[in-house]
């Protein structure tokens, strides 16, 4: 009877302790833990973009010294003064964006197609001995100047990972004379019918390229950018001045030098806002998804 008994104790307790043996074993191997992703992020470390990018500017004509085809015996030249606006006329450009990244620092190169427009009035006044003897004419003269605009940027993410990465850049640029216009509309007021009589005097369109020149300068500014599905979004608000002349002082035309008027020493300055839509040239797998 006592064999019986112990022959079932054996069979109870044999397969428990088995069971206590496997599962101290399995504790004892160490879990593998399963790898983490690699971050998409980790992929944009290094990339090159290319896209469009278009938009708009405001030039700001700064006149260095100015000049009259009119020489007066009777007052001083410097009363013989054109007024300029600033940032008056919106201008635009269109071109591509070629951009080189690399760990939150980026290398830009944008040449774009750029009209810039800017106005100028110039007045004349002749006054004879008596009230009456008044003769007016205003010229406001709307010129348009057409280049490629070279810039070579370099900019710093402020914010390098996430949707939207705020952005500083700076850098220079070249521009490429392409083409220039003037718009002249005339004004004239004659005071000898006691009353003013306000006459039209009609608007001229002159070609004035020989009267531009290449120019160059630095830019200055920041944006930001945030991507949407395969595009990277980028919205952009510069700064540049150039740092010669736009001009050939002292140059004019007949058409120009009967209105009295030549080209002043102008140096520009543009507030430009733009947009650009680029793409990655670097891919992920075979089916060329991009991050």
């Amino acid at each position: 009877m006592m064999q019986r008994d112990s022959l079932s104790i054996r069979r109870l307790v044999m397969p428990g302790l088995l069971l206590l043996v496997v599962m101290a074993v399995a504790e004892a191997q160490p879990v593998k833990k399963p790898k983490p992703n690699k971050p998409k992020y980790g992929f944009l470390d290094t990339q090159f973009w290319l896209g469009v990018k278009f938009g708009t500017n405001f030039a700001n004509p700064m006149a260095q010294s100015q000049l009259s085809g009119f020489s007066p015996i009777d007052y001083p030249s410097d009363r013989l003064t054109k007024t300029y606006d600033s940032y008056a006329l919106p201008g635009g450009q269109a071109g591509i964006e070629m951009t080189f990244y690399h760990r939150g620092f980026s290398v830009g190169l944008h040449p774009m197609y750029q009209r810039s427009r800017y106005r100028y009035t110039n007045s004349l006044e002749w006054k004879g001995e008596q009230e009456s003897e008044r003769f007016a004419t205003i010229y406001e003269s709307e010129q348009r100047v057409d280049v490629i605009n070279v810039p070579l940027f370099v900019k710093y993410d402020l914010i390098q990972d996430g949707k939207l990465r705020p952005f500083v850049l700076g850098g220079g640029f070249y521009s490429f004379l392409v083409g220039a216009e003037r718009q002249v509309k005339i004004t004239q007021t004659d005071y000898s019918f006691g009353a003013p009589q306000t006459i039209d005097g009609g608007t001229l369109n002159l070609g004035v390229k020989d009267a531009f020149q290449n120019y160059y300068g630095w830019v200055a500014g920041g944006g930001a950018s945030f991507d949407y599905w395969n595009i990277r979004t980028v919205i952009e608000i510069t700064y540049n001045q150039s740092l010669n002349s736009v001009t050939r002082e002292g140059t004019s035309q007949n058409e120009l030098s009967s209105l009295g008027d030549q080209n002043d020493d102008v140096h520009l300055s543009h507030i430009v806002g733009s947009v650009s839509f680029v793409f990655p040239l670097r891919f992920i797998d075979k089916q060329f998804q991009a991050l």
